[in-house]
């Protein structure tokens, strides 16, 4: 071996800011010897060799090690090259400057492998580069025992090879993901639901049922599951074990309220701990439409220069016409708005737009419609305007190109095309529409054009080469077989067949035919022929017939009833158990789900098995560490019939039945006036059947009412009666309206005349909260229609629980409407404040922690279910939420924080005394995180409980919380009962006060001040939390620790009195009573202003874009265009410049402004960029809100804070557009970076309700959220105060103001 000490010393030009890094793999593959690096500072380079043993496998460096011959080479600025000599092994290179230092272990090697795996299994290869051959031996490491593999191919179980390295000759093979996935698992739970969609205060039904694999199929078994539902947090908020029935099913509800965060929500299916499967369900606050939409255009394809038409139409589920529909029809090319118009629905509910297309592109026309309701719902379709009265189809067999080529009417055409392949061009003949194209190999574009028309038929960015692989057939049945032939072409690499496992893998070096049998329990709808090479791959998708799945015939005794009526459903041939739901066909349209035969045998594009080459990149840490309530679970409807009675039974379920044995079953039809659907699936020991029917619920004469879904305190709305007359007769109709708890205005009952629609116009005023209840009643001759609908009215106030913790020495007086009880003991106090945090719904780590701990301490403290699961489901968690840098943060991807970090691992000390189990990594690595960073008390602290000693003085009383129980005497602000420390920000009153008692108690000092301080916290008691859950967290631990309640007593009475209750001796209350929050723009820390803007839409550069401004504007921006340099100067007006942002205005003339970029308008997000612009004004007099106004809120917010949540009340009248973005000249085209842009707040949740829109911020500096929405009714509105609040600190909030809006 060398013992020569090569250094190089190579000078570099000093810089300000020095780095050192590498940019190369891991491992370098044949012929590659190159390590890049880049420095621009002076350094040495030292390369050492080692032979491949266990110890190098692992990053442990020593032993059979020599000194390294290498090139270095400088590439460019900063950037130079290491050369090695062509001899495997692995390297360990060290680039050493003046201030940096990079190393690293390099891999040489000359082997490339191919892999396959499964989600079980592990097939491999190895190709020696060098020596052009397949390797038929390797060695491993099985712990410290060197074993020995024979190939060339090498298939194995995956579990027993996960974390191998592969060698032999100093050359390795590193693997890597390891496994695929599986869409078709030994078993599986589908999830049947009621509803495809759900609201806040739901009740959500539910059948879960389990399957196993049965050859080619799944079937039903019995066996005990747990089912858990986790909310949009990943918070388990349910969890329950179930005995399935003989069909394997498990039936159980859930029951949400009005406050439940929507989301995404999780239905997790475990089996002996195992889980095996999960489920996707949504909660949103929606509103459901009652009418479809449909566009037809004269024709999908057109060509360019013509006028297109399209034809709307829209129509009640019911079937009726949705008549004097408001429609907006906007036109947009690629994107581009370049043309709308508003008209208005016939009496069949139809409108027609024409738009001239000028040019050749695809085209989206959209149409908003806005029926009586106010709603907006909207449907879009794409045309494409083409160069020449020419289509053109194509399809690639075998390397072939064929193209079929006709007019828009598909009459074949001849004549001669132009075919560019990579960009080169060649002619091709068409003779009678038809023409064929060989394509060679390594084609990456291929593009046609016939006269002036141009198809771009593929564009490839890899290297795949279709045509590698072709099959004798694509389309078979199981057993039978399909020749397969590969054609390489100076490639080498392997065949893989299968579906969701693997079947055959052959190394292939030349052409070759191979047959392939599908084999008879091959569960999947597709199978897979998979060439992968060291130059190009090819997929083939073999489509397989199967005959497990059943039609389930539904029966009805007839399409269309009435409400009240009974509907007769039979099922035709059913030997079996069925799920049987029947829902408002009006939820589809917001949600419609795969089937359920989908998720059970789901149908995929690609394998699940995974083909791929050995790994470049190597982390080394990972190659050394590495039915039980039996119950009816039946809803239908039960609303008595009658010939005149009021509707007021509108379920959106009017049926579910999740074990319904009989072949027939019937209930009474609902009160909706709309389209149901009927679903049922048949599960039976050998097969499973779907089907599916709708029927129509309607009336000839019905009565309507129109009125926001919400109300608020001082709102005056203008509703609508709509009475429909499809009887035939027309004449005199008797119209009654009455309400409760709402005042009627302007509205005397009567009769008026009606032919076939009729609409009445009625003012309702809102003084008090809480329901309001409508009722209107229609007669004609023997015609008769009622209903009743119930709006919930909101107060202008917050309401707050206040629930207070009181000691009490002597008497005390109370109010009495005060909910008063009094403590036996503090346990009774400290365990609902235990149960709350335990399933407290939010997610981050604190919050997390502030649950796992309190569970850590329950453990004997109080009864909880599954309590081990719970903790060891929040370790899980917080070890998932660890940093590389071994820190936690609130989040899995912030900034580490000494905090959060010295929190949790004050939890995990405890964690471990109470026997659970973790790696000591985290530890480990937490440790060495705190000590990198400026230490405080609680770190010290935290530090010293796993005995690592610290040199530590504090500083201040956020210190000696921790460390001094002489400091805490000090520090302590008291009285005759109560003590507290004082706190400052995220450090409240309440969490120093609780570290300061546990301080005192560990330290057994000064326990009168002590108690006193329990008292305090007793005192600042909220319910079962104190403000936060780091304060709830940490002030049960503190009286837990404290021992103090196991020597209280109580010796209260009660008395009452006409006005107040009264309370005499000595112990603790709790006072629950209901605070009324009138307040309006306060501001404690933080400051909000809210902004209202309204869109209209301006002409720019031939398309529409929007300009957001204040209602009060004088000037309406018309159109906008780029000038020339402007020679005229001359005075702005003021109302102009206040609706500008940014820019230098230079005249303003005829209502024409001249204005220099970049600018924008003042309530846009958007800015124009440099340049002159010319902007049309057109004088504006109209300050109102009108319904169907778009708008636009902003609200601004002053302050820095964390944690912090929104809640931002909407009116009445406001219907918000979710994920809307504003057309500006970049709508969906060119990339734009401006720095100028506004700063938009980041908030990482947001929660829509229909009366108000939440948000949560992590970090705030001063910014604005924003939200859009539309007007769909008029009147008098009142808005609720904007309020925002600190989740940890009470000191910080906002309170807005109370606004009116007058809709005109």
């Amino acid at each position: 071996m060398k013992k020569l000490l090569i250094i190089l010393l190579i000078l570099a030009s000093a810089i300000s800011f020095s780095k050192i890094y590498f940019t190369s793999p891991d491992v370098l593959i044949y012929p590659n010897r190159t390590i890049y690096f880049r420095s621009n500072e002076q350094f040495y380079v030292q390369v050492f060799r080692f032979n491949i043993n266990k110890n190098v496998l692992q990053g442990i460096l020593y032993g059979d090690m020599e000194i390294s011959d290498f090139t270095l080479k400088k590439q460019s600025d900063d950037v130079y090259k290491i050369i090695l000599p062509d001899i495997p092994g692995a390297y360990y290179v060290l680039v050493k400057g003046g201030k940096n230092a990079v190393n690293n272990l390099f891999f040489l090697t000359h082997f490339e492998a191919f892999v396959a795996s499964s989600k079980k299994q592990l097939f491999f290869s190895v190709y020696d580069l060098k020596n052009k051959r397949f390797i038929n031996k390797l060695y491993y490491y099985d712990k410290n025992l060197k074993k020995t593999l024979t190939g060339p191919i090498f298939n194995f179980d995956i579990e027993r090879y996960k974390s191998k390295v592969f060698f032999i000759d100093n050359n390795v093979v590193f693997l890597s993901k390891y496994g695929g996935w599986s869409s078709y698992p030994e078993k599986k739970a589908i999830v049947f639901t009621d509803k495809p969609i759900y609201k806040p205060g739901d009740i959500i039904h539910f059948r879960v049922n389990l399957f196993k694999r049965s050859k080619d199929k799944y079937i039903p078994y019995p066996s005990t599951v747990t089912i858990s539902l986790k909310d949009p947090f990943n918070n388990i908020i349910y969890s329950n074990t179930f005995k399935t029935d003989e069909y394997g099913g498990a039936v159980f509800d859930y029951k949400t309220t009005s406050e439940i965060i929507t989301g995404n929500y999780t239905v997790i299916v475990k089996e002996n701990n195992d889980v095996i499967s999960w489920f996707y369900f949504l909660i949103q606050d929606y509103t459901k439409p009652t009418y479809t939409i449909t566009l037809t255009p004269s024709s999908t394809q057109i060509v360019a220069g013509n006028t297109l038409q399209v034809k709307l139409k829209a129509t009640y589920l019911n079937g009726d016409p949705v008549k004097n529909a408001e429609v907006l029809f906007y036109g947009f090319l690629n994107t581009n708005l370049i043309n709308k118009m508003r008209v208005v629905t016939d009496n069949n509910g139809e409108a027609v737009y024409y738009l001239h297309l000028d040019k050749p592109g695809m085209y989206k026309i959209q149409a908003l419609v806005v029926d009586d309701s106010g709603k907006q719902y909207d449907k879009k379709i794409y045309v494409e305007a083409k160069a020449d009265n020419v289509n053109i189809e194509s399809k690639i067999e075998n390397n072939i190109l064929k193209l079929y080529i006709t007019d828009l009417s598909g009459n074949p055409l001849n004549g001669i095309g132009v075919v560019t392949i990579n960009d080169v061009d060649s002619y091709f003949k068409v003779l009678n529409g038809r023409a064929e194209i060989e394509i060679p190999k390594n084609v990456w574009k291929v593009t046609v054009k016939f006269g002036k028309e141009i198809k771009n038929i593929f564009t490839r960015y890899s290297r795949g080469e279709s045509g590698i692989l072709t099959a004798d057939k694509m389309e078979v049945k199981l057993g039978e077989t399909v020749n397969i032939t590969v054609e390489p072409k100076n490639d080498v690499g392997i065949l893989v067949t299968g579906a969701e496992q693997i079947r055959d893998f052959i190394l292939i070096t030349k052409k070759q035919t191979v047959t392939i049998k599908i084999p008879n329990d091959e569960i999947a709808k597709s199978y897979f022929v998979q060439f992968y090479g060291l130059k190009s791959y090819d997929l083939l998708n073999i489509k397989i017939k199967h005959n497990r799945v059943k039609k389930l015939n539904i029966v009805l005794n007839k399409s269309v009833y009435k409400p009240g009526e009974f509907v007769n459903v039979a099922f035709e041939k059913s030997k079996s158990l069925k799920i049987v739901s029947v829902v408002d066909e009006g939820l589809y349209l917001i949600s419609n789900p795969p089937s359920v035969l989908e998720n059970l045998y789901p149908e995929h594009p690609y394998p699940d098995f995974d083909v791929y080459k050995s790994i470049r990149y190597i982390y080394f840490g990972s190659l050394s560490k590495f039915e039980k309530n039996i119950k009816s679970h039946i809803f239908a409807s039960t609303k008595e019939t009658s010939e005149r009675r009021i509707r007021d039974y509108f379920p959106e379920t009017a049926y579910w039945n999740p074990k319904l044995y009989e072949n027939e079953f019937s209930f009474k039809a609902p009160d909706s006036i709309t389209k149901w659907r009927v679903t049922a699936y048949e599960i039976s020991k050998d097969y499973i059947a779907e089907g599916n029917i709708n029927f129509v619920v309607t009336k000839p004469f019905e009565i309507k009412i129109f009125v926001p879904d919400f109300l608020t305190v001082g709102d005056n709305v203008n509703g609508l009666l709509y009475i429909k007359n499809y009887t035939g007769n027309k004449g005199k109709v008797e119209v009654k309206l009455s309400a409760e708890n709402v005042e009627m205005i302007n509205f005397e009952s009567g009769t008026f005349y009606i032919e076939k629609d009729l609409k009445i116009p009625f003012k309702i005023k809102v003084s008090n909260e809480g329901t309001a209840t409508i009722t209107a009643e229609a007669s004609m001759l023997n015609e008769y229609d009622g209903i009743k609908i119930s709006i919930p009215i909101q107060p202008q106030y917050f309401e707050k629980n206040i629930s207070k913790i009181i000691k009490i020495n002597g008497e005390k007086i109370f109010n009495k409407e005060d909910e008063i009880r009094i403590i036996n003991n503090i346990k009774d106090i400290l365990k609902p404040s235990i149960k709350a945090l335990i399933k407290y719904p939010y997610g981050c780590v604190e919050q997390t922690m502030s649950s796992f701990y309190p569970a850590l301490v329950a453990k004997k403290f109080v009864e909880y279910p599954n309590l081990d699961d719970i903790i060891l489901k929040g370790l899980q968690r917080l070890l998932k939420f660890q940093h590389r840098d071994g820190g936690w943060g609130w989040w899995m991807n912030d900034e580490s924080s000494v905090f959060m970090t010295s929190y949790v691992l004050e939890g995990l000390y405890y964690t471990k005394l109470l026997g659970y189990y973790f790696p000591n990594e985290v530890i480990e690595n937490a440790i060495i995180y705190l000590k990198k960073q400026k230490l405080n008390g609680y770190s010290a602290f935290v530090l010293n409980l796993f005995g690592e000693k610290v040199d530590f003085q504090g500083e201040n009383i956020i210190d000696y919380v921790y460390t001094s129980p002489e400091k805490i005497r000090e520090y302590a602000i008291e009285d005759n009962d109560k003590a507290y420390i004082k706190g400052t920000g995220f450090y409240s009153n309440v969490q120093l006060t609780s570290i300061a008692i546990r301080t005192l108690s560990r330290n057994n000092k000064y326990l009168d001040l002590r108690d006193k301080m329990i008292n305090y916290l007793l005192s600042m008691k909220r319910g079962p939390f104190w403000y936060s859950t780091k304060d709830t967290a940490l002030s049960v631990l503190a009286i837990i620790e404290s021992q103090d309640f196991e020597k209280y007593k109580s010796n209260l009475i009660i008395e009452e009195n006409e006005k107040n209750i009264i309370v005499k001796g000595n112990g603790y209350v709790e006072v629950k009573s209901i605070e009324k929050i009138h307040s309006q723009n306060v501001s404690n820390g933080i400051k909000i202003q809210n902004e209202l803007f309204k869109r209209y839409e301006v002409l720019f550069d031939d398309k529409y874009i929007d300009a957001f401004l204040p209602l009060d504007s004088k000037y309406i921006p018309v159109s906008i265009s780029y000038t020339s340099t402007p020679t005229f100067f001359s005075p702005i007006p003021d109302d102009i410049s206040k609706i500008i942002h940014g820019g230098t205005p230079v005249s303003f003339s005829n209502n024409n402004l001249v204005i220099e970029g970049p600018f924008k308008f003042i309530g846009n997000d958007y800015y124009f960029e440099d340049g002159f612009y010319s902007v049309q004004f057109a004088a504006n007099q109209d300050f109102e809100i009108h319904k169907g106004d778009f708008l636009k809120t902003v609200i601004n917010i002053d302050g820095k804070g964390e944690y912090l949540i929104v809640e931002e009340y909407l009116p009445a009248c406001a219907q918000v557009i979710k994920n809307y973005s504003e057309k500006t000249p970049d709508y969906y085209g060119k990339f734009s970076y401006q720095w100028y842009e506004d700063y938009n707040l980041w908030y990482s949740y947001q929660d829509l309700k229909k009366d108000k829109i939440a948000f949560f911020i992590r970090y705030l500096n001063p910014g604005k959220l924003n939200y859009y929405w539309r007007v769909t009714y008029n009147g008098t509105f009142v808005k609720k105060p904007t309020y925002i609040f600190n989740m940890y600190y009470e000191d910080t909030f906002a309170i807005g103001s109370l606004d009116t809006f007058i809709i005109k």
